[in-house]
């Protein structure tokens, strides 16, 4: 049971940390005093005998610091006066130290947030099985200086077709969004797809055979998406405006399309 003798020694000095310096300086000074004495009775002069006592004993200082020391809180002691230290710069020069703060502050919240998204998508694992084995294809349209774009249906065939490498692969169009929980959102709203469902509708779906794969929306079922779906469609095959369900004009005719009434 010595590590809890050492446990009560050590929480009993961070307590009366003060009341045991002051023993120990009094304690201290009285060696000193008794080595004076002993000094001048061998026939020193008082203050050769208080210097001879001196280098015998040592520093009242020094020696309680060692003292403090040995009972393992030196540490506290320091943390202490670099608090104080601290606190009086800051009220010496506010602004300077606000400034620090405000910068430390920004530094590592921007550090923080780095990690969480490197740690989300390079560090942690993907929560789903052999996650090495899947890959995302696009095409590069440099004549346009487009950069990333997704592939035409031709190519995808092709690529499908003449790829030796895959054990399938299918064009995807995106789900309405997928909640990764990099937003600081903890809670996924309903609408929103989870990492997994889409991977597991992209696995069920290249099962299948399906050439398109079409994420349905968690918000409404399929069959009401798709006509969503095929209303946008339309918009561009009848000239209307863009988003065209939600223009003042065509409200009506898309609640109607939706009841089942074609317009």
């Amino acid at each position: 049971m010595r590590w809890l003798r050492v446990l009560l020694l050590r929480i009993r000095a961070l307590v009366s940390g003060r009341r045991l310096d002051a023993e120990t300086r009094e304690e201290i000074q009285q060696h000193l005093e008794r080595q004076v004495e002993a000094n001048v009775a061998a026939g020193m002069s008082p203050d050769a005998a208080r210097r001879a006592a001196a280098l015998d004993v040592g520093s009242v200082g020094q020696l309680t610091e060692a003292a403090r020391d040995a009972r393992g809180l030196l540490w506290w002691d320091t943390v202490r006066s670099d608090i104080r230290h601290a606190v009086r710069q800051i009220r010496r020069r506010p602004g300077f130290a606000s400034a620090v703060m405000l910068t430390m502050a920004i530094g590592v919240g921007a550090t923080s947030a780095v990690f969480a998204v490197v740690d989300s998508v390079v560090l942690r694992p993907l929560p789903y099985p052999h996650a090495e084995r899947l890959y995302s294809l696009y095409e590069i349209n440099s004549r346009s200086n487009i950069g990333r774009t997704r592939a035409t249906p031709l190519n995808f065939f092709d690529w499908r077709e003449q790829a030796k490498s895959f054990d399938g692969m299918a064009a995807q169009i995106g789900t309405g969004f997928t909640f990764t929980g990099l937003t600081g959102t903890s809670e996924k709203p309903p609408s929103a797809w989870t990492p997994e469902q889409v991977v597991d509708f992209m696995l069920e779906s290249l099962g299948r055979g399906d050439f398109y794969i079409l994420c349905p929306d968690n918000a409404v079922d399929r069959a009401t998406d798709e006509r969503r779906m095929q209303w946008s469609i339309d918009d561009i095959i009848k000239n209307r405006p863009a988003l065209s369900r939600w223009h003042p004009d065509f409200e009506a005719a898309f609640e109607a399309y939706m009841q089942g009434h074609e317009t």
